[in-house]
């Protein structure tokens, strides 16, 4: 099925799969989404909806949330065995697309954050999922709908979150400007220090 199948079905959710930064590194990530509105417009996620995107899948049938939620099933020991150990690492290199969205992210690729994405995509492949296969820019969304997001583009204080935890979200019908999506979360990476 493709991303775009199920759209106009009133059940239809937006899948994709991501890390959730821990809850202390989501509140400053917030904090300074907030900071970040007052300077340029726009409308800041909250810390519950910020995450790192691994692969997106597109409009689903909710039906298919189950079937998605068990890609994640093994997919970090996986990952673990076969890299390096989970480092930590810090976001601070301020970015946008196009002149509404600002985001963060590190300051260099992540070779697990980058080889979880692969991992993924592996299986959505393997499964006969449609997925956007762009390469992964690893970033969190910080604003929607800036005035003038290329504005704030450069480096800020590091925000180094001490965990991730590795998920499968949607939005759809259900969502609100307190949460925009729904999570199923999955397995925690521990990093090493």
């Amino acid at each position: 099925m493709s991303p775009q199948a199920g759209a106009h079905d009133a059940r239809a959710q937006r899948f994709f799969f991501a890390l959730r930064p821990d809850p202390q590194a989501a509140a400053a990530l917030a904090g300074l989404a907030v900071r970040l509105a007052a300077q340029v417009g726009g409308r800041p996620l909250a810390a519950v909806d910020l995450h790192l995107t691994l692969a997106f899948v597109g409009a689903r049938n909710a039906a298919d949330t189950a079937r998605l939620a068990d890609m994640l099933d093994g997919l970090l020991p996986a990952v673990q065995a076969a890299q390096p150990p989970c480092i930590p690492f810090a976001l601070s290199q301020l970015g946008a697309f196009g002149p509404k969205l600002l985001w963060i992210g590190p300051a260099q690729p992540i070779d697990w954050v980058q080889a979880l994405s692969d991992g993924l995509r592996r299986r959505l492949t393997e499964a006969g999922v449609d997925h956007d296969e762009r390469p992964l820019r690893a970033h969190l969304t910080l604003l929607r709908g800036a005035r003038r997001a290329t504005a704030a583009r450069g480096t800020v204080a590091p925000i180094a979150p001490a965990g991730w935890t590795l998920c499968l979200g949607w939005s759809g019908l259900d969502s609100t400007p307190q949460r925009r999506y729904q999570w199923h979360c999955h397995d925690t990476v521990k990093l090493a220090s």
